[in-house]
This record gives C-alpha cells, structure tokens and sequence, in this order.
C-alpha cells in the first residue's frame, strides 16, 4: 500500500485498473502476478508466482 501512496486497503481498488495495466506491459498476465479474491470479510489481493519477476521488469522500465 505505501508504495502506491494508500493507507486504507479498499482504496487499492480503484488503483488496480492502472496497476493491471502496469502488470499488462511487463507481459506477464495479471492472473500471474496476483489475485484479488474476495470472501465474506472482503476481498484480499496475494501475490502470485510471478509477483517478483513483473516487479523487476517494472524497476528496469522504470530506470529507462
């Protein structure tokens, strides 16, 4: 949350659309990066197995 600059989790949704389009550009799908589930206490997002590697994709677009 810190570093998308929120501080309350239920502001994270209206951030996602950016964010799965950020995901989308590193070529990974977002399915493979994390998912967002939702239960009876709210929707919980997790990071997946390609977490890691979409962040460093990001860090070098970032750099370029």
């Amino acid at each position: 949350m810190q570093a998308i600059g929120i501080s309350d989790p239920k502001a994270f949704g209206g951030r996602s659309a950016a964010i799965n389009k950020l995901i989308t550009r590193t070529g990974f799908s977002v399915s493979q990066v994390y998912d967002a589930s939702r239960n009876g206490q709210g929707r919980f997002w997790k990071g997946k197995s390609k977490l890691g590697e979409a962040l460093n994709v990001i860090k070098t677009m970032a750099t370029h």
